[in-house]
């Protein structure tokens, strides 16, 4: 059960690192405002990482149940993770990010926790992430799906993870303020993936191995 916690933690703070709509919120909000607004946005954004988990824990508990569409599975996960590191690599890390630039939900007078909420739920891309994580967990022994505690664990340890990492960034942000530059957003973007090539090599090793 700790070492599904952990496990969670850590995929969830690596999977958070790049610059995503959550941690360039906490960014602009650091900048913008104070770190007190930024930290309360990023409690905010970790919240939707409780329900994305939870459902890809159900989704993949779905998919093993139906040994047809398990083979599917992993090879769409396959396609998926190298599709996220293509883009990691090849496009987001050539991006100009622009810290200052107001969010979607900049202009709504709301408070920071809520507008987290917003922009942590209306990232699609944290279910994908759990589902393929889930999998992956899965399949190498690291999580039993079946077991109440290792999935109130794992979710948990999303959520926090995630917290974790904005925590870290609006206290970055505050610490280097106005010398923050794009270029570290490029080799977090191109290490994160190569991670997902990776993710996508064992997956390929896990279907061509026998059973």
């Amino acid at each position: 059960m700790i070492t599904t916690f952990f496990l969670a933690l850590v995929a969830s703070f690596w999977g958070s690192v790049p610059p995503g709509p959550s941690n360039l919120a906490v960014m602009h909000e650091v900048l913008n405002k104070n770190t007190r607004a930024g930290l309360w946005l990023g409690l905010g954004a970790c919240i939707p990482e409780l329900p994305y988990s939870f459902f890809a824990l159900m989704a993949a508990q779905y998919i093993a149940t139906f040994q047809s569409a398990k083979l599917f599975f992993e090879i769409s996960t396959v396609v998926l993770l190298s599709v996220m590191g293509i883009f990691s690599v090849f496009i987001q890390s050539r991006k100009k990010v622009d810290l200052k630039s107001n969010s979607k939900v900049e202009s709504f007078k709301i408070h920071p926790f809520w507008k987290g909420a917003i922009i942590g739920s209306l990232n699609p891309m944290i279910f994908a992430f759990w589902l393929v994580t889930v999998e992956v967990a899965s399949e190498t022994g690291w999580l039993a799906m079946n077991s109440f505690s290792e999935n109130v664990s794992f979710v948990l340890g999303a959520a926090i993870g995630a917290l974790f990492l904005l925590i870290m960034v609006a206290l970055f942000t505050r610490k280097i303020k106005q010398k923050l530059t794009s270029t570290l957003t490029s080799y977090l973007n191109k290490a994160l993936g190569i991670s997902y090539f990776l993710l996508a090599l064992i997956q390929i090793v896990k279907i061509y191995s026998p059973h």
